[in-house]
């Protein structure tokens, strides 16, 4: 009866050792899931211009203090490695090879096996945030990805931990659905066509004409300012009075959608073609400059022979209308003398920079200055 009893004993006892046993194991390789409700998530934006994004400073602390635990870092050690650097530093390791380097004469041999085992499982470890149907190809690199673009409402968002060997956190998947994005407003690029208007520069038939589209404030209010304005080809180059240009729309709408990503508008390009008429071009035949050379005839004094070219278009100065550029063959001499930057306004000369045309020689002989004025940026006027 007394051997019987010994027996329940010993078998009762060697239950316990197992139960233990197996319970210590269980201990030493227990794994944390660290997807819980203590990280945060944010949805943000416009709709099909949504961002999804995941608090990765709180999931790669928790993941980095799991793994610290584990191989038994000090506090001093957590803080320096964990809590002060940036979640990026963490999760690749840096903070932890900084560490070692920076304190290298002061560890033990055994302080640095910790770090280093420490430093060998948090690069182990990949964070992956994707549109649930577009799930990432596998790879053997580390991953840290903590958020994603271009959602849109109902679409589904998957968060993942992957782990290597060693690491006490579980790998895990958690999805969120994406709701309560804004809807954003757009406009056909065709409605804002009224609000623009060709500016141009230059003479009517010569190689300096400059062109651009100006816009009203309206479109401003829309788009914003410094997003550029329709490409119209380019500048300079030969334009006349008359012909057409056509700015290229498309090219535009493509990059202020850039700039107006997740801001709430949109262009919409629908195919309509816009085109303006040159006009406005200086021409010799619409200036005239009788009065302005009345007086520079007589601030020349003595000269033989006058030639007057139109130098540019309509200025952008509003005090100025025209540039003209006269030169005069002074007596009997060869030479010519310029007295340029000559600013009309009403056909009356406002400012020159030279008061006094003949002070100092522009050109030795009359074929230099065919040379200089025959390039096609200059129109004589007769």
């Amino acid at each position: 009866m007394k051997l019987l009893r010994n027996r329940k004993v010993i078998v009762a006892l060697n239950a316990v050792a197992v139960i233990l046993a197996g319970g210590a194991f269980w201990f030493a390789n227990r794994k944390t899931d660290v997807l819980d409700d203590e990280v945060s998530t944010k949805i943000s934006g416009y709709n099909t211009q949504g961002d999804f994004t995941i608090d990765g400073g709180t999931l790669v602390k928790k993941i980095a203090t799991v793994i610290a635990d584990k191989e038994k870092l000090t506090d001093e050690e957590k803080n320096a490695i964990v809590d002060e650097p940036s979640d990026v530093a963490v999760i690749n390791g840096d903070s932890a090879e900084d560490y070692l380097e920076g304190s290298a004469t002061s560890l033990t041999q055994e302080d640095h096996e910790r770090i280093a085992e420490y430093m060998k499982l948090i690069k182990s470890v990949s964070i992956n945030t994707y549109k649930s149907s577009k799930k990432p190809e596998e790879t053997n690199e580390q991953v840290y990805r903590t958020g994603c673009s271009g959602l849109k409402n109902g679409d589904s968002v998957t968060v993942s931990v992957k782990t290597g060997d060693g690491v006490p956190v579980s790998e895990s998947e958690k999805t969120y659905k994406v709701s309560g994005l804004k809807k954003i407003r757009k406009y056909k690029v065709s409605s804002l066509y009224k609000y623009m208007h060709l500016r141009t520069g230059g003479v009517d038939g010569s190689e300096n004409c400059y062109a651009h589209v100006y816009m009203d404030k309206k479109i401003h209010d829309i788009i914003g300012y410094g997003v550029g304005t329709p490409d119209v080809g380019e500048t300079p180059r030969i334009l006349k009075n008359g012909d057409s240009i056509t700015p290229d729309i498309e090219s535009w709408a493509r990059y202020v959608n850039k700039c107006l990503y997740n801001k709430g508008r949109q262009l919409i390009y629908d195919n309509k073609t816009l085109t303006f008429t040159v006009r406005g071009l200086a021409s010799p035949k619409t200036v005239d400059c009788k009065d302005v050379l009345s007086e520079l005839d007589k601030m020349a004094g003595n000269f033989s022979k006058r030639r007057v070219f139109l130098e540019n278009g309509p200025s952008t100065d509003a005090r100025v209308d025209y540039t003209l550029g006269a030169w005069y063959q002074n007596g009997d001499s060869s030479s010519w003398y310029e007295c340029d930057c000559l600013k009309l306004k009403g056909n009356r000369l406002v400012k020159s920079s030279r008061s006094t045309p003949g002070e100092y020689p522009s050109y030795n002989t009359e074929g230099m200055l065919d040379s200089v004025l025959n390039n096609g940026k200059y129109v004589e006027i007769k």
